[in-house]
């Protein structure tokens, strides 16, 4: 883990204080890349994704958004 670290910190030229921050980078990332939450607490070894969910792998405000007006578009079926 330290030398893939020093690897994308050097190629990135972004600093990670440790080892803490360059995990919580890399579950964001995979987030906005289209992981699904499930995959990104697996990844991290977290036992639920609540933890991944609170501390690693927050969802973007304009994907909670995008998310939002694709439910709002499906029309809703009521039963009678």
């Amino acid at each position: 883990m330290r030398k893939l670290k020093a690897i994308i910190q050097q190629r990135s030229g972004v600093k990670f204080t440790g080892l803490k921050t360059f995990r919580a980078t890399a579950g964001q990332i995979a987030k906005d890349r289209g992981a699904s939450i499930e995959a990104v607490a697996r990844a991290l070894r977290h036992s639920t994704t609540k933890t991944t969910e609170r501390y690693y792998a927050r969802v973007q405000t304009e994907d909670a958004f995008a998310e939002w007006e694709r439910a709002m578009a499906n029309p809703v079926k009521v039963r009678r």
